[in-house]
Formats: structure tokens, C-alpha cells, sequence
């Protein structure tokens, strides 16, 4: 089922599609500022959610265990968040942030898919700007993970937690 709201929708609540599984593909009009808590958790089919440009928002795993979602991309300015749990679960290899994210909340990602999370500025910018909860990666049942974070000027790789550069 593929979905396109309503251009007065401003806000999705908490949980909102949680657990719909024959949700395929959303479209979110401009003018929509927040994403609810864990409201597309749990979506096993959903592929994709186009996030508009207005959003500023979204709760704490709003894709969490979404298996075939991949995140459209860029991400829209305003938001400056990537929550705890946001796409836990998740099993897409590669993410762009933009500028704008300054945070990124505990098991924001998983560890065991995730190779690569494309960062638009340098190196000092990511580690000046950018605050990452600690447990950020969701660590594999392996125990171990390799996430290259590739910035304008060099990479920075993370082993469980370590940064190098």
C-alpha cells in the first residue's frame, strides 16, 4: 500500500503505523514538522518514506525493525537530530547526514549492515559538531563492527565504539 497524505498534515503521531505491514511507500507533504514515536516501527514491507523539507522532528525509533526501508536522501535542513533507535533494525549498507545533524542518539543505527555514513564536512567538523551518544552504532550479536564515517578530507573508522582517523 503506498500512501500520500494530505498537504494540512503537520504531524504523525506516536505510533502511528506501527506494526503495518502492508504499508509499501509514504509521501509526507511539506508543512509536516514531526515524526512520532516508533511510527513506523515494525513496518516489514515499508521500502521508502519521503521526508519533506519542513520536517524538524522525529521520535525516538520511528523506523525501528523497518527490514526493506531504505532512507531517502538528503535529509531535510531543519532536522538536527537522528534519535535513539531511528533505524535500528534497519538493514540499508550506507547513510548521508547533512550539516545540520548534531546528534545522534544510542543504537541510532544498526552495526551488522552499516558500512558507510557519509558526513558532508571535514574530519574536525564531525568530531567538533557531531555528538554521539555512546552504544550510537547498535552493536551486532557478533560483538563487533567496522563503520567508516567518509568527510570531505579523510575517513574516520569506528571499531566498536574506538574512532581513528
Amino acid at each position: 500500500m503506498d500512501i500520500r497524505f494530505s498537504v494540512n498534515l503537520k504531524t504523525l503521531g506516536e505510533g502511528a503505523f506501527f506494526n503495518c505491514d502492508a504499508l509499501r511507500r509514504v509521501t509526507l507533504p511539506e508543512g509536516v514538522t514531526s515524526i512520532g514515536y516508533e511510527c513506523f516501527a515494525g513496518c516489514d514491507t515499508l521500502l521508502s518514506v519521503d521526508l519533506p523539507n519542513s520536517l524538524t522532528q522525529m521520535g525516538d525509533a520511528a523506523f525501528r525493525n523497518c527490514p526493506q526501508f531504505f532512507p531517502s536522501f538528503p535529509l531535510p535542513a531543519g532536522l538536527t537530530s537522528i534519535p535513539a533507535s531511528t533505524y535500528q533494525g534497519c538493514t540499508f549498507p550506507d547513510f548521508m547526514l547533512t550539516m545540520e545533524i548534531s546528534h545522534i542518539g544510542s543504537f541510532a543505527f544498526n552495526g551488522e549492515t552499516i558500512n558507510v555514513i557519509l558526513y558532508p564536512g571535514t574530519i574536525e567538523d564531525w568530531k567538533t559538531k557531531v555528538t554521539l551518544d555512546e552504544n550510537w552504532m547498535e552493536t551486532p550479536e557478533s560483538g563487533e563492527y567496522n563503520v567508516r564515517v567518509m568527510c570531505d578530507n579523510g575517513t574516520v573508522l569506528y571499531r566498536n565504539e574506538q574512532a581513528t582517523s
